[in-house]
């Protein structure tokens, strides 16, 4: 990497250390933390392999009830609020009732029991729960969507409320404490474990040996990727025994803040924008962008999960002017942050659908092992 990181992303700034003989010594403090960070999580793990730390199954009156978690090995955004909008919407269609319980990361209810919806529509916002848990609400027609550290305590409390069959656990690989039916591991293809290094000196929440709890391997992002087949070799040297699925973000329209009005992809060919977002991998968000034929003006990287105020949308809005572009463009996890602040200026959100491109005998296959005894 040439030139020094345009983002604030620690990872990023990582990378380009890591081609630098003096970055590689300031990074040797990151690196014994990474060790120690690796020790307490190998022994996390083996307590609970062991019995020693306890976890916990849900039952309604002696019944188990399925659990289906949904997880990664990294920080960022590796596309597991889309597979679980997916399967929301494919469990529903086989006449089974839905819950989804998630940690609502970054709001302000984070770590209490809260009912964002209960199958109607979102009852806080996306400052109070978190923008992956207020999209879900929104997009999840009839299936409750609760917010809550402890995830036993907040299955217990959908089991008495909504008798769901199926509860999906939305970031939930490393929330051990619950028993699973389920394991799907959800992989960014473009970018499967980042430097291979564990927190912070690199992206990965666990050792790569925690490939080997997964039952499903989604891997995401394909079309992104050059190619797949070392990663699925990788992926078996872990585990042989799980499914692995290919899936791609799909774009489907454009929804334009100040009326809700939807624009075709066609409006984006050839047409001047600014791009922006506040995710995990923004450069796909770009990629996207480009590939749908987008003059992408300039483009504007914030954290993971930023929370917008009026300030950055008039920067952005003085970038886009500088830059004589037509339009603000950004993702629709960024929108249900900003629908509150009013803005003057054209401002479009893209809306995508997680797609599943393998054959349909594994897709069966995989949707059996999630719905067994339904």
């Amino acid at each position: 990497m040439a030139q020094p990181p345009t983002s604030a992303d620690p990872f990023s700034i990582i990378a380009w250390c890591e081609d630098r003989w003096w970055g590689r010594l300031l990074l040797l403090p990151l690196s014994f933390a990474s060790q120690l960070y690796k020790l307490a999580v190998t022994v996390r793990v083996s307590l609970y392999r062991f019995g020693i730390l306890p976890s916990r199954q849900l039952k309604v009156n002696g019944a188990k009830i399925r659990v289906v978690c949904v997880g990664n090995l990294t920080v960022g955004g590796a596309g597991k609020t889309s597979t679980v909008e997916h399967l929301g919407r494919v469990i529903q269609g086989q006449r089974v009732a839905v819950a989804v319980l998630i940690r609502g990361y970054k709001g302000s209810r984070k770590g209490k029991l809260t009912v964002v919806s209960d199958g109607s529509s979102p009852k806080y916002n996306a400052g109070d729960v978190g923008d992956e848990s207020y999209l879900l609400a929104r997009k999840l027609s009839g299936v409750p969507v609760i917010v809550g550290k402890d995830r036993y305590q907040a299955g217990k409390y959908a089991l008495e409320k909504f008798s769901p069959g199926v509860i999906l656990l939305d970031d939930g690989y490393q929330h051990l404490s619950l028993v699973r039916d389920i394991n799907i591991l959800a992989i960014d293809s473009a970018s499967p474990f980042g430097n291979g290094r564990l927190l912070p000196r690199g992206p990965l929440r666990e050792p790569l040996s925690a490939l080997k709890r997964a039952q499903i391997f989604l891997l995401t992002k394909v079309d992104l990727a050059p190619e797949t087949g070392s990663l699925e070799q990788t992926l078996r040297g872990y585990n042989s025994q799980a499914i692995i699925l290919h899936s791609r973000h799909r774009p489907l329209d454009l929804v334009d803040l100040r009326g809700n009005r939807t624009a075709t992809l066609s409006w984006l060919r050839g047409r001047r924008v600014l791009g922006f977002c506040g995710i995990g991998s923004p450069d796909a968000f770009l990629h996207t962008l480009e590939k749908q034929g987008a003059n992408v003006a300039a483009f504007r990287r914030y954290p993971d999960h930023h929370h917008y105020n009026a300030e950055d949308l008039r920067d952005l809005e003085a970038q886009a002017k500088a830059h004589k572009a037509e339009a603000l463009v950004s993702t629709e996890k960024d929108g249900v942050k900003l629908r509150h602040i009013a803005s003057e200026f054209p401002l479009y959100f893209l809306r995508i659908k997680l797609e599943i491109l393998s054959d349909n005998k594994r897709w069966e296959a995989a949707l059996k092992l999630i719905t067994a005894g339904l």
